[in-house]
């Protein structure tokens, strides 16, 4: 058999499977493994505390307020309080009703990934009734693009949603069928205030075709009358619609009018702009993976321009590098132009044109996707640790209707509640309940701002430290310190030592105030001591904290010294008759019997290494027994 025959062979069997039924089954199949893919790879990354305050939290805490009769309302912020005054966006009210079923933040996770992938399912059915082959393979293609897989995996945002409606509305546009068009627009248009750009290029593209004025002229005429009607409505309820616009467009000008007087007067500028070396590598890294086959239906492609401009003209990097999910509605434009314009080509050309996309879309997929097996791909960005389960533990500590204040990758398993706010806040006073991940995200604060903002809150009696786990801290407000072992010890110095709590660490890395005996593990084990002070009077020098753990012959097996709360509260700024929390963390050996356990505290000059006296004479304090 001579290799041309074989290959005709293998071109005849691959002609059976996709213009068969059996070609239906794959598009299935494609369907249901890329739900199932990155719907478990997004709740995996959920889980395993990758996601955060915005915007999934904050999104999550909108629906589910929307189901409980509180429409559109959210806590993250007091101006505005509503949603709908920073992004119009009531389709979100149709994801409600799901919270009634299963309230459960993953919905909205698994009902993105759905959308997106309905998304391909379109496209597949406009090229699929021209030519089933090459319909495959351009949702093979679709299903493959890195920026797809970016917008799947980064979170939830409600722009995501536009993709299924607005695929909808180029298939019914390259049907010509104009009655679902305008019905699929307007869907699309409940998804964001900012999709009236590609409803508006699309009036204006039917504004040209033959027998589709009338209807180009009410389509663009409903995308302007919106836009209008969302800026009329933001202002009334925030008093100020167009503040992300001046942030966004600072060299432009304060609203759209300005920036296109400026525009029109110096019209080099969206060249300039546009020829930004990060911009033109955001505009090749989305093209890269189409093999620039949009080109080959300009007609199509120039619907996505008015997107690039709008995004790529921002001064603000979220925008002109086209991440995430800003290039949601470019997507669907770009693989509808590519097929359009693979069956504008001749039948010599469309193979070479299909294996040029395959070629690409691997070739992309290796290179830029965050999905597995691809170069960028970050396992352990879906790796859910026992870290990140024993977080659950205190997550279940917390009433469902307490207020709550949580670190960015804590709020996401937390929002479904009336009040909750992104830790810090000013509003954080009022919370009921603070958690923090000391080993998370410290969005929005930097590293030493944030150590500052933890140590405060570690010191303050205002919140009690009533649980800690590998790292995670949950704090209760109290009215007054709640002191598990009261005491009345005081120096000669003017400081009193109030009480004590002490907890120690199991073997699942929480600390229980139940006093358990000390067993160490291979490892060792540590001993969580809070220490109680408070200034009787004026202290001009900083004293030194210790803390000794000895076992029953005396002898030293653990401790730590610094100053109070970790040095964050000096005794010579501590004000008469404020109470000082100070945290120790005490390690002691493993593989000893260590007996009966004292513990002893006192304070000392670092520089002198004089111990302060009790007003007894003694320069320590014996503070108790663990039992062994």
């Amino acid at each position: 058999m001579t290799p041309g025959r074989k290959q005709s062979r293998i071109q005849r069997y691959l002609t059976i499977l996709l213009e068969s039924r059996g070609g239906h089954t794959v598009v299935i199949l494609l369907f249901i493994g890329y739900c199932l893919l990155f719907s478990y790879l997004s709740i995996a990354q959920h889980e395993s505390l990758h996601t955060h305050a915005f915007d999934l939290g904050y999104l999550d805490q909108v629906v589910w307020n929307t189901a409980h009769g509180r429409p559109f309302v959210h806590s993250f912020s007091t101006k505005p309080p509503n949603f709908l005054g920073a992004h119009f966006s009531p389709i979100l009210a149709l994801l409600a009703p799901l919270y009634w079923i299963w309230p459960d933040v993953r919905a909205l996770l698994i009902v993105q990934t759905l959308g997106i992938a309905f998304g391909g399912l379109v496209l597949y059915w406009l090229l699929a009734q021209e030519h089933r082959s090459l319909a495959l393979i351009v949702l093979l293609g679709y299903y493959m693009n890195p920026a797809l897989h970016a917008i799947n995996l980064t979170e939830f945002h409600i722009l995501t949603l536009v993709i299924p409606f607005l695929s909808m509305s180029l298939y019914f546009l390259a049907r010509r069928r104009y009655r679902p068009l305008f019905f699929s627009l307007v869907l699309a248009l409940l998804c964001r205030e900012d999709i009236f750009i590609p409803v508006v290029a699309i009036g204006i593209y039917l504004l040209f075709l033959p027998g589709s004025r009338k209807w180009g002229l009410l389509i663009l005429s409903v995308g302007l009358f919106w836009i209008g009607l969302v800026v009329k409505f933001q202002e009334i309820l925030w008093g100020a619609s167009l503040v992300r616009f001046a942030q966004r467009y600072p060299h432009l000008g304060s609203n759209p009018s300005e920036a296109l007087r400026k525009v029109l007067g110096d019209p080099g500028l969206l060249f300039r702009e546009l020829l930004y070396i990060e911009k033109a590598k955001a505009t090749l890294r989305i093209l890269f993976p189409t093999a620039f086959l949009p080109l080959l239906a300009p007609d199509i492609f120039l619907l996505a321009t008015p997107i690039f401009l709008y995004l790529q003209l921002s001064t603000s990097p979220e925008l002109y590098l086209l991440r995430g999910w800003y290039a949601s509605h470019i997507l669907p434009i770009l693989y509808f132009a590519i097929a359009i314009g693979l069956l504008r080509l001749s039948t010599r050309w469309r193979p070479w044109a299909a294996a040029l996309l395959l070629v690409a879309s691997l070739s992309g997929y290796w290179a830029l996707s965050p999905g597995p097996l691809a170069k960028q791909f970050d396992g352990t960005r879906f790796a859910i640790t026992e870290r990140a389960r024993a977080s659950q533990r205190l997550f279940r500590q917390i009433p469902p209707e307490a207020s709550v204040s949580a670190q960015t990758s804590l709020v996401p398993h937390l929002s479904h509640r009336e009040v909750i706010y992104l830790f810090p806040n000013p509003q954080t006073a009022r919370a009921e309940y603070i958690i923090l991940d000391t080993q998370g995200e410290k969005y929005p604060l930097e590293a030493d701002e944030y150590e500052k903002s933890l140590h405060a809150l570690l010191s303050s009696p205002r919140y009690d430290l009533v649980s800690e786990i590998q790292g995670f801290l949950l704090f209760q407000r109290s009215d007054e310190a709640d002191i598990q072992y009261p005491l009345s010890v005081k120096f000669k110095e003017g400081i009193a030592l109030l009480g004590f709590d002490v907890a120690v660490e199991d073997s699942e890395g929480a600390f229980s105030e139940e006093v358990l005996p000390l067993r160490p593990g291979d490892k060792g084990g540590r001993v969580w001591l809070t220490l109680w002070w408070e200034a009787l009077a004026p202290v001009e020098e900083d004293y030194t904290v210790f803390t000794h753990l000895l076992n029953g012959q005396g002898r030293l097996i653990g401790g730590h010294d610094s100053m109070p709360a970790n040095g964050s509260r000096p005794t010579s700024g501590w004000k008469t008759g404020r109470v000082v929390r100070d945290i120790h963390y005490i390690a002691f050996e493993a593989g000893e019997d260590l007996g009966e356990i004292i513990i002893e505290v006192g304070l000392y000059d670092l520089e002198t290494g004089r111990r302060l006296e009790l007003e007894d004479g003694q320069d320590k304090v014996i503070l108790g027994w663990l039992p062994e």
